[in-house]
């Protein structure tokens, strides 16, 4: 049984429903909220400049959780650590979930960039504590041996989950890679999974791979397939 495992709030329970599209506006970040409110997913997911909006006019429930992206999709926003830090505390005071994009040419350069790379997370997970924090590694981008290395940096630096994907390179998520950052991190850090998740069967294999949690675009079809799905087997 392809649902097996799984009722509606449990997988609904794994999704960060995800609006990162630069054409978003405001009456569709609300929109999102009043979905996740409605379907109990475990967070939304915005860019930063639509924090103020949600905790003015949000109205997310205790349960769904605001997750913003910082230094989205490539990593290169920020050059001034004092800028990139001020910016984390500002929005410390309005979310709980940051996912931070590690900079893609770092890690395409690891072995001279190891320095640079434990500067700028320093900077993150000083400004950011106690708040939940993932790390995006361009999986699709980097040979297996960089990612399971960065996968040990981010549990060395303390980070909560490490992610697959911004969904803006060439590929996302997939078992293989899922299992990869698994094996790397042990038991030590949970695992994002997002990029091109648009099928409850994706994110089903995701989760059996060792993935924590779903970042998609696509919860709300991927619920509603979950459900003709389970009434196909009543």
């Amino acid at each position: 049984m392809i649902k097996e495992g799984f009722s509606k709030e449990l997988l609904a329970s794994y999704i960060d429903h995800t609006l990162l599209r630069p054409q978003a506006q405001e009456a569709d970040i609300l929109k999102l909220c009043s979905e996740a409110n409605d379907y109990g997913f475990s967070s939304v997911c915005v860019a930063p400049v639509w924090a103020e909006v949600i905790a003015q006019k949000g109205s997310l429930l205790p349960t769904v959780h605001l997750c913003t992206v910082i230094n989205f999709p490539f990593g290169n926003h920020f050059s001034l650590h004092k800028t990139l830090r001020d910016e984390l505390i500002s929005l410390k005071t309005k979310v709980d979930e940051f996912d931070i994009v590690l900079p893609l040419g770092f890690s395409l350069d690891l072995n001279n960039k190891l320095n640079a790379i434990d500067d700028y997370l320093a900077v993150c997970t000083q400004a950011l504590y106690p708040k939940t924090t993932k790390l995006i590694i361009e999986t699709s981008e980097l040979p297996d041996d960089t990612i399971i290395e960065l996968c040990k940096i981010a549990m060395r630096w303390r980070i909560n989950f490490v992610k697959t994907s911004t969904g803006f390179a060439s590929a996302g998520a997939n078992v293989r890679v899922v299992e990869l950052m698994r094996k790397a991190i042990g038991d030590e850090g949970k695992i994002k999974a997002s990029g091109g998740i648009k099928t409850f069967q994706q994110t089903k294999d995701l989760i059996a791979a060792g993935a924590d949690r779903i970042g998609t675009s696509n919860a709300i079809a991927i619920i509603k397939e979950w459900e003709k799905l389970s009434a196909k087997e009543e």
